[in-house]
């Protein structure tokens, strides 16, 4: 898996990774469990492949297809909701797995509910 990713962060990606790893094991070893999604799932191509605009069209963050805050809110959303499947939907011990006030958990529910 380390070979098949680009690294496009070089070398500092590559310690962040192995700290992150590091400390996310409980068997002593790195495992694909506590690498991040990108890594173990790349192809052997690059993971980062800039626009390349065209002579007719400019690109500006404005125009990106990729929305930060939307993508963390999905995946805040996943986690949230394997979770309460996990504790068969138990709010106050979801809320103690994720390390959350259950209060707040309520809240991120209610806006989840809100916006769809």
């Amino acid at each position: 898996m380390f070979i098949n990713y680009s690294w496009p962060g070089n070398l500092r990606e590559f310690r962040n990774v192995v700290r992150r790893s590091v400390l996310l094991t409980n068997e002593g070893k790195i495992s694909s469990a506590t690498l991040p999604w990108e890594i173990t799932n790349a192809t052997g191509e690059s993971t980062y492949q800039a626009a390349k605009p065209t002579e007719n069209t400019t690109t500006t963050a404005k125009d990106s297809t990729v929305d930060l805050k939307d993508t963390a809110s999905k995946a805040e959303y996943e986690a949230i909701m394997n979770v309460l499947k996990e504790v068969n939907f138990n709010k106050t011990k979801a809320a103690e797995l994720l390390k959350i006030d259950r209060k707040t958990l309520y809240n991120k529910i209610k806006n989840y509910e809100e916006s769809q």
